[in-house]
């Protein structure tokens, strides 16, 4: 029988037992210890011990303490855990709570006095306060409940005493099993909402398996709650005599279903590349959360993977354009015997037809990995063009082929920018192409007319520049690497290098379907509170249209010492020149 039902029927009989039999006050000892009501205060008791012990939903909360003038205890030190039923029955704690019970953590307060605490039991969490590390007396302390649901809405404090002053930024509440969550990263926007991967390990029982990977695919409208969770059905492990793991595409979205592409990589001993499966996942935007769903398995020729396996490519390959084309959809694939490995495909779900772009045919470059930021789409009277580069940038004529996606014929053309050179190949927005041409020695955004585009050996030269589209690092040489966009704005992000933790310089500029003007925006080199790492774009979505920045980092956990410290996961949205306030995700 569930708890929730177990606490139902003990309230329902507890309530008849008062409502219609004469009442008194006592005490539990002078009750008969066989009696009914004996047996169902026990049960109840039950049910809140075994509540208490498998209640591990985690609460993460970003907190900023100061003192009773209002300056931040920085450098401060703050101990912090939870009172419930296992402490009440002597349980003993434990660093990673395998006995159901926590040993009290041990943060240290940063500059302003701020820190992100870590509650994974429900129950009475209490913290106390240290103006310095090693201090034995709190100056202050601080209790609230912990309850499965909390929210920073919900949120209250018990108690605050001491010479303290306590704000709560933010909070979130993970169910299980979200809260064990070990790794997130955004596999980008479709169909206006934005997508995470999320692993969760989960360690072996003394088997020849050291640990199991769990896979989900979250998703959300606003980038800060994740209402929607697809598990995934793919085999990733650890163990000593070989691994499993996978990798994931970026994610799109055909009309009626979301699409990932997955290679679930096999290992030997020596991490050296055995075997794979090449997969595809499907799903729809009512498909119901935490049900797993099954892969389609896709033939490629041999040889060929969905996705370079390499932890250590120049790019991840969720960093890669991924989109339908027609009925069948545009992905890099993983060729081990070329230099550089990576090949442009258009993959099939139904058939062993798979196209190879690089072949004569189409003449599309694969020759480095800016090469791959060109490739778009465009679609005219219901029919999907993939275009690609056919020779390098920059340049002051860029060739380019064009290819249908329903019968996958094709033809040629040319982008120009007359004596000025086109730096980033033309990019699609709102069935529009944008390009970055330097004018006058200044890179801009400019725009390119699509009216000859279907016109095999057209010549389609840059027809104007968005106003306000200039980039502000003209020294460097900026790539369009992608267009995020929502309802009808853009933000594009541009940088000096194709890989955005390599980049020296890098920008966002917003504009509309209008392309009429633009805003700049220059991200901060100083990333306030958290260390805010930015390695891929994908870590940059529209939603709503606003821009919101997506990272996750480590807090570090000064004690136990085998904890070290925990991951979080956080986003804030982006304004001209601002970063605001830190948001911890959601998942329901």
């Amino acid at each position: 029988m569930k708890i929730e039902t177990l606490r139902k029927l003990t309230f329902t009989i507890i309530l008849s037992i008062l409502t219609f039999t004469q009442c008194k006050i006592f005490k539990q000892s002078n009750l008969d210890p066989n009696s009914e009501l004996s047996n169902f205060l026990n049960l109840f008791r039950t049910v809140a011990f075994i509540d208490a012990f498998n209640g591990l939903s985690q609460t993460l909360m970003i907190v900023q303490i100061n003192d009773s003038t209002g300056n931040p205890i920085s450098g401060g030190e703050i101990v912090y855990s939870v009172y419930n039923e296992n402490d009440e029955n002597n349980v003993a704690v434990s660093d990673f709570g395998s006995t159901g019970n926590y040993t009290p953590y041990k943060n240290t307060l940063g500059a302003n006095g701020r820190t992100i605490l870590k509650f994974s039991e429900r129950g009475i969490a209490e913290a106390s306060v240290y103006r310095n590390p090693g201090d034995t007396t709190p100056i202050g302390t601080f209790r609230f409940r912990n309850y499965k649901g909390i929210t920073i809405e919900t949120f209250s404090f018990y108690s605050i005493t001491g010479e303290i002053q306590v704000n709560v930024e933010d909070l979130s509440n993970y169910p299980n099993p979200m809260g064990s969550i070990t790794n997130m990263v955004p596999i980008g926007t479709a169909n206006g909402r934005s997508f995470l991967v999320g692993k969760i390990f989960t360690s072996s029982d003394g088997g020849s398996i050291n640990g199991r990977y769990d896979n989900y695919i979250l998703s959300s409208v606003d980038g800060v709650t994740y209402d929607q969770v697809i598990p995934l059905n793919v085999n990733e492990f650890t163990s000593s005599s070989g691994s499993k793991r996978t990798l994931h595409s970026a994610i799109t979205y055909d009309g009626s279903l979301y699409v990932v592409f997955v290679n679930e990589v096999e290992l030997d001993s020596g991490n050296t590349i055995i075997g794979n499966r090449n997969l595809a996942f499907t799903f729809s935007p009512s498909s119901s959360s935490y049900v797993a769903i099954d892969p389609i398995v896709i033939t490629l020729p041999v040889g060929i993977q969905i996705l370079n396996p390499i932890t250590s490519a120049t790019l991840r390959t969720y960093e890669h354009p991924m989109f339908p084309v027609g009925s069948r959809f545009f992905v890099v694939v993983d060729n081990s015997t070329l230099s550089p490995r990576e090949m442009p495909y258009l993959i099939s779900l139904t058939d062993s037809n798979q196209i190879d772009l690089s072949s004569p045919t189409y003449n599309c470059l694969r020759t480095s990995i800016n090469d791959f930021s060109a490739y778009g789409k465009l679609t005219f009277n219901g029919t999907d063009y993939l275009h690609c580069p056919t020779s390098t940038m920059p340049g002051t004529t860029i060739n380019a082929t064009v290819i249908n996606g329903s019968d996958v014929s094709s033809n040629t053309l040319t982008f120009s920018a007359g004596l000025n050179t086109i730096n980033s190949f033309p990019s699609a927005f709102a069935n529009q192409l944008i390009g970055i041409a330097i004018v006058s020695g200044s890179p801009r955004g400019s725009i390119f007319p699509t009216g000859s585009y279907l016109t095999n050996g057209a010549n389609i030269p840059f027809s104007s520049n968005i106003s306000g589209f200039t980039i502000p690092f003209g020294g460097a040489i900026p790539i369009l690497r992608n267009i995020t966009s929502s309802l009808d704005v853009g933000y594009a992000i541009v940088a000096d290098n194709a890989n955005l933790g390599s980049a020296t310089n890098r920008a966002i500029v917003k504009f509309t379907n209008q392309l009429d003007t633009a805003t700049v925006y220059n991200l901060p080199t100083a990333q306030p509170i958290f260390n805010e790492n930015t390695t891929s774009h994908r870590q940059f979505h529209s939603t709503q249209g606003d821009l919101t920045y997506y990272w996750d980092a480590l807090q570090t956990v000064t004690s136990p010492a085998s904890i070290g410290n925990f991951r979080f996961f956080a986003t804030r949205n982006i304004g001209p020149d601002t970063w605001k306030d830190v948001k911890l995700i959601r998942i329901k």
